[in-house]
């Protein structure tokens, strides 16, 4: 049925919300309806706008909400575990739409991130906080390499193979030249960054040259910006906002709250000269991880980010790009 959203009918919709309420003896939950029969919330939504309307159409009393209902995470985290154990790898956010028990969104409002999920995991059960045992879970967990490893060791076999076909396909950014007693492969490239690990590596493999290694105890940075405000481009959310209240001033901002909730920040925003407005911003590396986390538009009115890549961010909030005003900024100054 998911394969087949457009084809699902208002008249489905009631049906099967009708069936589902006289298994449960009572209206489904929203996420219940998705698990249960394939029925997603954005069907029910282009039929009904909200899940609350769509229980009445059909003449069901809706689920009694509020703490009753709240799902603990140690309920979502042993089912996150569980699935694990079943594909024995960590699922993705589609296979434990498939195989979960609960909404993967709920899985990601409450853990942040769902690459977050399984430290939390590892946390809760270190914890004691989980019920079982989940010695498999965990090792499966600790044996999965980080998307960052995964991502370089794809990179590299690209690499070796242009290498091997003569190196036409190397896209390597020409810049003046560096240090002559540098490996060849480093020649003419704009800087040394953490993609650049694998070519040092396959220069000492080619022959000659010398192994550059990430230090473990020591944080990746970005690309140098070379302002003053911060000398290297962020890298996740955190380097975002640093880099925003560095800013904020000269971009007419005044901060003055800081929340781990959504939206993460309340500010006063000159909207005209000497005019200022209440304004909720929500602070993300790439704008369009404001949907993968799942946050409600309803409930943010700006997005501050380092790179502005949502194609399909509402019209409504308002995006502010850091990079761009850091490229401003490096054009305005003498």
């Amino acid at each position: 049925m998911q394969g087949k959203k457009s084809l699902i009918s208002k008249e489905e919709v009631l049906s099967t919300l009708q069936q589902l309420a006289t298994e449960l003896g009572r209206a489904p939950t929203r996420e219940e309806l998705e698990q249960m029969s394939g029925i997603s919330p954005a069907v029910v939504r282009k039929h009904f706008t909200r899940h609350r309307s769509a229980v009445r159409a059909a003449g069901l009393e809706s689920a009694p909400t509020g703490p009753p209902r709240m799902i603990q995470n140690q309920d979502l985290l042993e089912d996150w575990g569980r699935v694990t154990r079943e594909l024995k790898r960590m699922p993705t956010q589609a296979e434990y739409r498939s195989a979960g028990k609960y909404s993967y969104r709920c899985v990601i409002d409450r853990f942040q991130r769902w690459r977050l999920t399984a430290t939390a995991f590892m946390d809760a059960e270190a914890k004691g906080a989980l019920r079982g045992e989940w010695k498999d879970v965990l090792e499966t967990i600790r044996s999965t390499p980080e998307r960052r490893q995964v991502r370089q060791a794809r990179w590299a076999r690209k690499f070796m193979a242009a290498v091997r076909r003569g190196g036409p396909n190397l896209q390597m950014e020409p810049m003046k030249p560096l240090k002559p007693a540098l490996p060849p492969p480093l020649e003419g490239m704009k800087c040394v960054t953490t993609t650049m690990l694998t070519v040092l590596v396959a220069s000492t493999v080619l022959g000659g040259g010398f192994l550059r290694r990430v230090l473990p105890d020591r944080p990746l940075l970005g690309e140098p910006m070379h302002t003053a405000d911060l000398t290297h481009e962020p890298v996740n959310e955190m380097g975002v906002s640093m880099l925003f209240a560095m800013m904020a001033r000269d971009l007419g901002f005044i901060l003055e709250a800081i929340q781990p909730g959504f939206p993460d920040c309340r500010a006063k925003m000159e909207v005209l000269p000497g005019r200022w407005q209440d304004v909720r911003i929500e602070f993300e590396k790439d704008s369009r991880s404001f949907a993968e986390h799942g946050h409600d538009p309803k409930g943010c009115d700006m997005i501050v980010c380092w790179r502005h890549n949502w194609k399909a961010c509402p019209k409504e909030i308002m995006v502010l790009e850091l990079r761009k005003a850091v490229r401003m900024r490096r054009q305005e100054s003498p």
